[in-house]
């Protein structure tokens, strides 16, 4: 009995045109590649990233309250160049308390377990108008409190620098790199400024520039006093300090910000390893597989004594 095949001719020459089957190593190929890159794409599971933009993110209650400056008394006269701002402020959670003069932040300090806060600033030549406000790790912050002006003697204050920065308390994570801007009024420039994080690093540079775009990493979870010192070239000079704290709780929230750490086990390593590991293996695979992609017949052809008479 013959074996019939239906076999395709080409238009032009009628010779047959073989037809081959699908291989499943090529499809058991594909899946595997595809498997394996599927694993490099995914996140270790245990890992865990805390977000920095530009500052972390942490957990922490709403203020309750709005912090209240108890001294110096309202329009009271002050015979030196700096003054002691203290008064009382929401003690519920980890607050910090930010001082502002003028409206600008010339310093912070923490709120004390007790709900008072103290803290020395400089006075400006002109005048000097002091609020305070609070903040808990989140950012989240209280309205101003009341108004305290002051009345300076001219002649006490030395320099008319002004010493003001873009985020009043610096909530870092470890080892993450964050931003700090401050920026400069009055003076005479060049100005040299000097900024001791409080963790044995200073940092001092020469400037003309009002706005100085400045920056820090530290290595442990603490708390800092950041003390800035602007000196102008007339010889005034300002200090100016603030906190900068790694707080205890951290909120786990998705990455893709600023800065990242890994806070979970496994950790960044890991993740590097495994997807080393796989990607290693996925080219491994594919460096296998292609000979046979490329060059293997996948199946004899099954041509009949018919169909070779037929094609002669």
């Amino acid at each position: 009995m013959k074996n019939h095949l239906h076999l395709q001719h080409h238009r032009h020459s009628g010779s047959v045109i073989h037809r081959r089957h699908t291989s499943y190593r090529a499809i058991v190929a594909v899946l595997l590649v595809a498997g394996l890159f599927i694993i490099w794409l995914v996140p270790y599971s245990n890992n865990k990233v805390s977000v920095v933009e530009p500052q972390s993110v942490f957990s922490a209650p709403k203020p309750d309250g709005i912090p209240f400056i108890a001294s110096p008394a309202v329009n009271s006269r002050v015979e030196t160049d700096t003054v002691e701002v203290s008064g009382t402020c929401p003690k519920n959670t980890q607050n910090y308390v930010i001082i502002r003069n003028v409206s600008k932040i010339s310093g912070s300090t923490t709120c004390s377990d007790t709900g008072t806060f103290s803290t020395v600033q400089p006075l400006l030549l002109a005048s000097n108008v002091f609020t305070v406000s609070a903040i808990n790790t989140t950012g989240q912050e209280t309205l101003n409190s009341v108004s305290v002006p002051l009345y300076a003697t001219s002649k006490l204050v030395k320099s008319d620098i002004s010493v003001s920065v873009d985020k009043g308390v610096i909530f870092y994570v470890p080892k993450v790199g964050f931003s700090w801007t401050i920026n400069l009024e009055g003076g005479a420039s060049p100005y040299k400024v000097n900024i001791d994080w409080g963790d044995n690093k200073v940092d001092s540079q020469e400037t003309k520039d009002t706005k100085i775009n400045s920056g820090h990493t530290y290595q442990n979870k603490d708390s800092h006093t950041v003390v800035v010192t602007v000196k102008d070239s007339l010889g005034g000079s300002q200090s100016n300090s603030f906190v900068a704290t790694s707080p205890k709780k951290q909120k786990v929230v998705n990455a893709g910000a600023v800065g990242q750490i890994n806070s979970g086990s496994g950790g960044s390593s890991a993740i590097g390893v495994v997807r080393a590991a796989a990607f290693g293996l996925y080219v491994l695979v594919f460096a296998v597989m292609l000979p046979f992609l490329k060059h293997q017949r996948y199946a004899p052809e099954i041509i009949s004594d018919e169909a070779k008479i037929m094609e002669q």
